[in-house]
């Protein structure tokens, strides 16, 4: 058990089996498992990839439990591989190797933020990524309008998030002391490239950067060469007032206020 990866091993075998039947595999897709640790998801995964003539490659960190899956595997490997990685430094390079894959895998807690970081910022991106996470990240990045925050907002610019099971603490060994859940992120057929995407960060993280704050304010202080008038004619142009929040939006209404700022005031001669 390799516990200083902060590694809580998902054992509910209904959770597990609800990962592998969620992942919409075909023929020549790849799937990318993210911390097999000791196989309990890797298994019921190879049986399906075999199934379906996709393949499984499996990126774990601790060298003792790659060896073990590595060795009880070794016979399949047309169909299956694992390599002693660290997931957050080979994504990008394995992103290219296929054009259609997947990402799952039961996660050390703490990589959540900068994996999901990682993988937005991949120029060809998984079809679907499946993950157990903190339930509180979980019903984060599937927040609705009302509620919203910076981590929904990012995310709904290049997926769909939806909670597919909530599991308890007794659903792993050992048992985290928090509730988890199982998160599914399916990647929009429309999103924006990679250069798009940079500057829709740029644009959440000032509409967000105080919260309490208005959309206003927040943008005034961020993009301080526009002036500020122009930004409330812009905003109430788009049906906004000057007292609207960033997190009263939805995330498709965020993504679509960025575009309309984007075509106004960052595409413009002046702004290039």
């Amino acid at each position: 058990m390799s516990k200083f990866l902060g590694q809580h091993f998902l054992t509910n075998q209904s959770a597990l089996q609800k990962i592998v039947d969620s992942i919409p595999l075909e023929a020549g897709d790849l799937v990318i498992e993210i911390g097999p640790g000791k196989g309990a998801l890797t298994y019921p995964l190879f049986e399906a990839v075999k199934k379906s003539g996709a393949k499984l490659i499996a990126l774990e960190k601790d060298r003792r439990l790659a060896l073990k899956l590595y060795q009880d595997l070794a016979k399949t490997k047309e169909n299956f591989d694992i390599e002693e990685a660290d997931a957050l430094l080979k994504l990008e390079e394995l992103s290219h190797k296929q054009p259609s894959y997947h990402i799952v895998g039961n996660i050390p807690y703490y990589i959540t933020g900068r994996l999901l970081r990682i993988i937005s910022e991949l120029e060809n991106k998984p079809k679907t990524v499946i993950l157990t996470i903190q339930e509180e990240v979980a019903k984060k990045l599937s927040s609705q309008k009302g509620d919203n925050n910076l981590l929904s907002a990012i995310t709904s610019g290049w997926a769909e998030a939806k909670i597919l099971m909530r599991l308890s603490p007794d659903d792993f060994d050992p048992p985290p002391q928090v509730s988890s859940a199982i998160i599914q992120l399916t990647t929009k057929k429309d999103h924006p490239n990679k250069e798009q995407l940079l500057q829709y960060y740029a644009f959440l993280k000032s509409a967000f950067k105080q919260p309490k704050k208005t959309l206003l304010n927040n943008l005034s202080d961020s993009y301080k060469d526009i002036e500020k008038s122009k930004l409330l004619e812009f905003l109430q142009s788009q049906g906004l007032h000057e007292k609207t929040r960033a997190r009263e939006l939805s995330g498709e209404e965020l993504t679509q206020l960025f575009l309309a700022f984007h075509s106004r005031f960052l595409s413009s001669p002046a702004s290039s």
